[in-house]
């Protein structure tokens, strides 16, 4: 009874972040396979642009 509304809850956000995602990173997508992944949400937290994401670079990333 309850798990349905949370599991359409999960879809429709994970829609709009893809959506999000698109329109102002559009490079993210191809970089990272799983957009609602651990590593892939905590990047995101962690940094907002993709030039935060060329700075941080493999050791940066690997850190996180």
């Amino acid at each position: 009874m309850f798990r349905s509304p949370l599991i359409e809850d999960k879809i429709r956000n994970v829609n709009r972040l893809h959506r999000e995602l698109k329109i102002y990173f559009p490079e993210y997508m191809s970089a990272f396979r799983k957009i609602d992944g651990a590593f892939t949400l905590e990047v995101l937290k962690e940094v907002a642009f993709s030039s935060d994401i060329v700075a941080l670079g493999t050791d940066g990333l690997k850190n996180i």
